[in-house]
């Protein structure tokens, strides 16, 4: 595997969720199997090995820096895998460590300008943070044994809850750890960027996974680190590998700030692609505007394209047909005395600075009152148990699609709901937020959190209006309930409608149903796309690993 081999596979696997990363591990696989570099012409002897770090040991208690017990260790013997290369060995960490071990098991007193004492929140995959760490007197440090008391070349090791993060120690100045971290003191059999490159690796993680005891927090006992299985190259090996895999990894930080940098501008390519969209709603160019731009956000798309249309955008104005005005006036004079009483105390024009935008010639702004009747309707659940029963929880949010309901007998309904009708809107007042509104084809009960909605414009227009953000932000403005928002009769009514000619309102309906169906299919197979990449990313991946 080269940095060249990287380049040309990463356009494949950029795209898959987890690019970069998978190439991480699957650098690290490579690195542990030896399929990264070439071989050296030596040999791993595990006894010689053993040898070798027990004479460091040795040394090490003979100045007073390990207690005797420490040097008596034993070679554990460990089958080596099919794929390990004939010159490497399988060995326990604890035989080509000089210790594995944790911090001091005592509390600590605390001390101000002290000692820095990390805790496991300290240490996380990209380093060691010691900003506002706690500290601990110099003479509590002083008295831990030199095994506890991380150094520069040394591996900390995070042991509970996140555990198996492996970091590895660059700072000369003295600190301390707690418990809950490993601190491993690596051999001169062993390079430190191996271990900590062999301890990130997927595999090994998997091992140390299957060791960790508890339920509600997981930790690694140290007896298992010891004993966990590391693959061992030669020494020499051992520093190419951590050169290329430095060299690869500088390659995924290139990447990954590349990745990072498309981001960064997506809500520049994101704003084009809309105005593209704007200047011409048509499928044609919505289904360019997907291929071209490659990663786009179907759901940002849904919401432009019922911008476009509440605004008059979407298709164009006919000059022979009735304008909005005349028809709102029919709508008023055909409302029954009965109607008219529903609709409650009058509501005052509506002002200019209500108005978010302007709309064309022939529409008129209206109160949701002038257009739509809430027509609450209470009844008692056991006269009508074999009916529909619709709840919020019925509705997909912010779309408008109804979900299977069941009857009102099957849903156990006791409580007084509304009866609806075929015909009519039923929305959710209930955390508005969601838009939740649905055109029912069905006659039905809906809780008494919803409103059946008489609609006096087209039904089907009217909903697309209620799902659009400029509805949406009159629905939410006036509500201060926290704990369950909800918009009551008097602010709904008092809501601005862009109302157009009825036979625009149908023209609009049926070119926001051709849109969005285009939007369901571009994003279904967007979403193929992504499983295909993804599945060939796991593939790839896997197939350097067994290679």
């Amino acid at each position: 595997m080269t940095s060249e081999n990287l380049l040309q596979e990463f356009q494949l696997l950029a795209n898959a969720p987890g690019g970069v990363a998978r190439l991480r591990e699957m650098i690290r696989g490579l690195a542990i199997r030896g399929q990264l570099v070439g071989h050296v012409n030596e040999h791993v002897e595990p006894q010689s090995i053993s040898s070798g770090v027990e004479e460091e040991r040795k040394s090490l208690t003979e100045l007073g820096w390990l207690r005797a017990s420490k040097k008596e260790r034993m070679t554990t013997v460990i089958s080596s895998p099919e794929w390990l290369p004939a010159h490497w060995a399988m060995m326990a960490l604890g035989d080509v460590t000089i210790s594995v071990t944790d911090g001091d098991h005592l509390p600590p007193p605390k001390a101000a300008n002290g000692v820095p004492f990390l805790v496991i929140s300290n240490v996380r995959w990209g380093g060691i943070n010691f900003d506002g760490c706690r500290t601990v007197a110099p003479d509590y440090f002083a008295k831990l044994d030199w095994i506890r008391k991380p150094i520069e070349g040394d591996l900390l090791y995070t042991l509970v809850g996140s555990f198996g993060i492996p970091v590895l120690v660059g700072r000369v100045e003295p600190f301390c750890v707690q418990r809950h971290i490993g601190i491993i003191k690596p051999s001169k059999a062993t390079d430190v960027a191996y271990l900590a490159c062999a301890l990130a690796s997927s595999s090994v993680l998997q091992e140390v996974s299957a060791m960790a005891t508890g339920t509600a927090q997981k930790t690694v006992p140290l007896s298992g680190l010891r004993q966990l299985a590391i693959p061992l190259p030669p020494l020499a090996e051992q520093k190419r590998i951590v050169e290329k895999v430095d060299e690869l990894m500088t390659l995924c930080d290139q990447l990954e700030a590349q990745q990072l940098e498309r981001e960064r501008r997506f809500p520049v390519l994101s704003r084009t692609c809309h105005a593209r969209l704007a200047e011409a709603p048509t499928p044609a160019n919505l289904n360019r505007i997907f291929d071209e731009a490659g990663s786009v956000s179907p759901d940002d798309f849904r919401r432009t394209i019922l911008k476009l249309a509440v605004r008059g955008r979407l298709v164009p104005q006919m000059t022979d047909e009735q304008p909005a005005a005349e028809l709102l006036v029919e709508i008023a004079h055909s409302i029954s005395a009965e109607n008219a009483k529903r609709q409650g105390v009058q509501l005052p024009p509506i002002a200019e600075s209500e108005l978010e935008y302007e709309v064309p010639n022939d529409w008129v702004w209206a109160r949701f009152r002038d257009v739509a009747i809430i027509a609450s309707n209470l009844v008692a659940p056991s006269e009508f148990l074999d009916l529909p029963h619709l709840a919020p929880d019925n509705i997909e949010k912010g779309n408008g699609v109804l979900l299977p309901c069941a009857t009102v007998r099957d849903d156990k309904v006791t409580s007084s709901n509304h009866r609806f009708f075929a015909g009519q809107i039923v929305y959710s007042k209930i955390r508005p937020n969601l838009s939740k509104v649905v055109v029912v084809d069905f006659d039905g009960l809906c809780s008494a959190d919803m409103y059946p909605i008489n609609v006096l414009i087209d039904a089907s227009y009217l909903q697309r209006y209620m799902l659009s953000e400029s509805f949406l932000v009159q629905a939410v403005k006036t509500d201060t309930r926290i704990a369950m928002p909800k918009i009551n009769q008097k602010e709904l009514n008092a809501i601005a409608v862009p109302v157009p000619p009825l036979a625009e309102q149908r023209r609009i309906v049926a070119k926001v149903d051709e849109l969005m169906a285009l939007v369901d299919q571009l994003e279904a197979k967007q979403q193929e796309r992504d499983k295909l990449v993804e599945a060939f990313a796991k593939a790839f991946v896997a197939s350097f690993a067994t290679a």
